[in-house]
């Protein structure tokens, strides 16, 4: 049946098996870079023509925005990012159509010329009908990511890479039948059947390991919740919240999200998983919960509760127990969170000043302001100790003209007319003593009383 004749067709299989192994290469870059849904239509003929114009790429970008994968993954990524994506895509598809092309024109061309041996045209066929149910197993698979999830089916992914490989494997072996007769009978009877068996085990591996990357199809227990409707989620992660079971709460809302994705549901639970970190005293994750709704629902009508939350989680004056033993104050802390804090606060009350929210926040941004301030002085000070003047009188500074109204300006005032005393500028010190009395006339400083609290028993270098 081989015979020199047959080198031509050799060749053929050979170079579309090296197609079909450089579709899977690229199939598995594009399941990589989360490409495989940006494109939602099927289109065997025209969606062999990319975008051209800068329209037709808004229009597929357009497309895309309506799946859950953008909303709820790529929500806000730019046209240059999406036709990344769309490329990665493209490519493979239209890969899988030059199989296609370079399998059936030349069977066509070899089987008019009769270079095909009538004992193979049946199996020639076969790969081709393979080769085509392949497309339709393709869109199959990515039809079940446009609705209702993130990202395509794990089975449906696990049988169209596994059928891939039984094409790839039918090409070879194909094209292995056409080798001289010498180099045919080189191989025993019973190597070759155990050579089958290798690569049906393995095909079958192919399928069962790409079940497990994809989604871990072995779970550890069953999940009560499965079949449970939105309003159920809801309601059983409200009990928890309620119950301050804040944990419990938290993976009922992340249930609760992940499969109902639209709806006031989805919205709310988004709000109170937030509310359930910052009760949990996770702040950092609250913050996280509360920016995501805030950007996902910037128009909602509880957007000014979202920036409330963010601005309470930021806003932590317990220094827990080990701060009270110690009289540590809260001034001599790291202040970026309270900057964060006076932002959220900020933020609400200048986009929703009708907040019920509002007046809570005002307040707490003045005592916010106070403790920002204070904790400049208390730099302050400390480059007084170290006889750091410019450095002292520069922080004081930058306090007065961030902070102008802050009573803890009285001390910074007092401080600088102290720094600029010892460093011999006069004139300046005569000006910060102005100020001084100016704006805080009755002040204890004045008077020769400095009031300063005495130093924390454990701070002995202070005594």
């Amino acid at each position: 049946m081989a015979s020199d004749a047959s080198r031509p067709v050799r060749l053929w299989l050979w170079c579309v098996a090296a197609l079909v192994f450089l579709t899977v290469v690229v199939g598995g870059a594009t399941r990589l870079t989360e490409s495989g849904l940006s494109i939602v239509e099927w289109r065997p003929v025209t969606g062999m023509v990319p975008p051209l114009s800068q329209a037709e790429w808004a229009a597929e970008f357009e497309k895309y925005k309506v799946i859950p994968q953008y909303e709820l993954v790529n929500r806000g990524m730019s046209l240059d990012d999406f036709k990344v994506i769309y490329w990665w895509e493209w490519v493979h598809r239209i890969l899988g159509r030059l199989i296609g092309v370079a399998f059936l024109l030349p069977f066509l061309w070899f089987l008019w010329r009769g270079a095909i041996a009538p004992g193979m045209r049946a199996g020639l066929v076969v790969i081709f009908i393979l080769g085509a149910v392949q497309g339709g197993v393709g869109w199959w698979m990515v039809a079940s990511g446009l609705a209702d999830r993130i990202h395509v089916s794990h089975d449906r992914l696990a049988f169209h890479f596994t059928l891939a490989c039984v094409i790839y494997a039918a090409l070879i072996w194909t094209a292995a039948r056409l080798l001289p007769a010498t180099a045919a009978a080189a191989a025993p009877v019973r190597l070759r059947v155990g050579a089958i068996v290798i690569v049906v085990l393995t095909l079958v591996q192919f399928f069962l390991g790409a079940l497990v990357a994809a989604c871990g199809i072995f779970p550890d227990s069953a999940d009560e919740t499965r079949g449970w409707s939105a309003e159920k989620l809801y309601a059983e992660a409200k009990d928890n919240l309620d119950s301050r079971n804040y944990e419990q709460a938290i993976k009922f809302y992340e249930k609760l999200e992940a499969r109902f994705p639209y709806g006031r549901y989805a919205q709310q639970a988004q709000l109170e998983i937030a509310y359930a970190y910052y009760k949990d005293n996770e702040p950092a994750q609250a913050v996280t919960a509360a920016d995501r709704f805030i950007k996902l629902h910037p128009n909602h009508p509880s957007v000014d509760y979202a920036y409330y939350l963010k601005g309470l989680a930021n806003f932590n004056e317990d220094l827990g127990w080990t701060g009270l033993v110690g009289g540590q104050d809260m001034t001599e802390r790291d202040p970026k969170s309270a900057r964060e804090a006076f932002e959220a606060f900020k933020d609400l009350v200048t986009r929703a000043p009708d907040s019920r929210y509002a007046p809570d926040s005002i307040a707490r941004m003045n005592y916010l302001v106070n403790a920002l301030a204070s904790h400049e002085i208390h730099v302050a000070r400390y480059y007084m100790k170290r006889k750091a003047y410019v450095a002292a009188a520069n922080r004081v500074q930058y306090s007065l003209k961030t902070y102008p109204r802050a009573p803890a300006n009285e001390e910074g005032l007092v401080i600088m007319v102290a720094a600029y005393d010892e460093l011999g500028l006069k004139e300046l010190r005569d000006d910060a003593e102005r100020v001084m009395k100016q704006n805080f006339p009755d002040s204890k400083y004045l008077k020769g009383d400095p009031g300063r609290p005495t130093a924390s028993w454990w701070q002995i270098w202070n005594w």
